[in-house]
């Protein structure tokens, strides 16, 4: 155990003291907020050229009132608010230029061409069809056509068909309510919308006063948990894929066999990873301080959960074990950065399983789904903290449970990666395929037998492999 930790300690040391590990601890949150402020600088540099869109109304009776409504929006919608309330508004959004096209005695085929090629030449950004049966029709018929359609070649752009969509709708009912002869004020009181507050739930004091939270404490735990989960993911990376190109580098020096001189295969892996543990605490641990004396300073330290705090050390700490032990055997068991990079790729898609189901568990973090992923144990630490920070609570039992599956599939990677890493740091020639790492780390030693090109060089200085 002591030349564990020997070990374990000169690997701390040679990442902390470096000016490496200082700039990219600093980097990370300087590129995030960097990445933040560049959104904020360019969230209004849009292109202001006017936008001119196509409408064939066949209704022959909704294209004034269009007409009307694109005018007041292009007076009042596509500036940015003044302080002074004057005309020194400067332009944010581009202008909607409406174009009437009626079909005629033609096609209404050919109409529909001659607009798409217009799209396509960059004379038009769009084009809309309303249905003459638009002022009695409420949906699509029986083929699939509807009443109103919208064409364009850029469906990224949303701001003239979302504008669109409540214009017409808004032209299409005052017609029907004078149709109706209805008066328009009336119907107006009548359908007017009433807003939905959403908070928090009440919460009951020491002495029974219940008392509404404020809002804001209500997203707060939210962000909490899903950036927790970030940086666990981000540490997960940061602290386990250098491994293998630590073990690759010292065994292609042949600095690992000298180090084999003093001892085992195991207590050398183990040092390292135990190392690169304490490394990933001293990371997380920085940043959680940043982040509570950040939250502090703006009046929501009262807000950041300690006990999920707790919970994510712990969790950190078995992830870093899980997923270091793995990129260590990669690392003994490859001979050069490209075998290397070709079996990172497995073992980095498990990380990121997380990722792909982190919608529907914040959506439902109690369901049968996010309660059976959550004991996944690749992705148990990175949910169940994610899970916990939500506002929703999970059973007590769940994070108790879901930190001792990773506990016990922690102790399975080190002892499958300690046999791979036994065979694999002294072999030369040929790196390992992944048929060869499973077989090595289910049969440990005796499998070497069966690969007579390869021969296990003993751990002693000078001494060399080859095939």
């Amino acid at each position: 155990m002591r030349k564990t930790l020997v070990v374990a300690v000169r690997e701390f040391r040679a990442a902390v003291h470096t000016k490496t590990f200082v700039i990219s601890l600093t980097l990370m949150p300087v590129m995030g907020s960097a990445g933040l402020v560049a959104a904020l600088l360019l969230k209004d540099q849009a292109d202001l050229k006017d936008k001119t869109f196509a409408v064939v109304d066949r209704t022959n009776v909704l294209f004034g009132g269009l007409l009307r409504a694109a005018g007041e929006y292009n007076r009042t919608q596509i500036f940015e608010p003044s302080e002074t309330g004057g005309d020194d508004r400067r332009q944010v959004k581009p202008r909607f230029v409406l174009e009437r096209v009626d079909v005629g005695d033609g096609s209404i085929d050919t109409v529909h061409g001659e607009l798409s090629d217009r799209v396509r030449d960059g004379s038009l950004s769009g084009f809309v069809e309303i249905a003459e049966d638009v002022l009695s029709t409420v949906a699509a018929d029986e083929d699939g056509h509807h009443p109103v359609v919208y064409c364009s070649n850029n469906p990224m752009y949303r701001d003239f068909p979302d504008w669109f969509r409540q214009r017409v709708n808004g032209a299409v009912r005052a017609w029907r309510i004078g149709d109706a002869g209805l008066a328009a004020e009336t119907v107006s009181r009548v359908i007017r919308y009433v807003p939905v507050d959403e908070q928090p739930l009440y919460v009951r004091a020491v002495g029974g006063a219940v008392h509404a939270p404020k809002k804001n404490d209500h997203y707060i735990s939210i962000f909490a948990g899903l950036g927790l989960a970030a940086l666990m993911f981000l540490v997960i990376f940061v602290g386990a894929i250098p491994l293998t190109y630590s073990v690759l580098e010292e065994k292609m020096q042949r600095s690992a066999e000298v180090l084999l001189g003093c001892v085992t295969p195991f207590q050398f892996m183990m040092g390292k990873i135990l190392g690169m543990v304490g490394v990933s605490l001293a990371i997380v641990t920085i940043y959680i301080v940043i982040g509570f004396v950040t939250a502090s300073a703006c009046g929501y330290g009262h807000t950041v959960p300690r006990q999920l705090i707790n919970w994510f050390l712990l969790y950190q700490a078995a992830a870093i074990l899980m997923f270091g032990s793995l990129y260590a055997a990669i690392g003994a068991a490859c001979n050069d950065m490209k075998d290397a990079q070709n079996l990172m790729a497995p073992a980095s898609l498990m990380a990121c399983i997380p990722l792909f189901v982190i919608r529907p568990v914040m959506l439902e973090p109690n369901s049968t789904f996010s309660t059976l992923v959550s004991f996944f144990p690749p992705a148990t630490p990175m949910l169940m903290i994610l899970r916990q920070g939500l506002p929703a609570p999970i059973p007590q039992w769940q994070p108790i449970v879901g930190l001792v599956v990773v506990l016990l599939t922690s102790v399975a990677c080190v002892v499958f990666a300690s046999r791979v890493f036994r065979i694999g740091i002294l072999m030369q020639g040929k790196g390992a395929d992944a048929k060869e790492l499973l077989q090595w780390a289910f049969h440990g030693a005796g499998h070497r037998a069966k690969r007579p090109e390869r021969r296990h060089a003993p751990a002693t200085i000078g001494n060399t492999v080859s095939d």
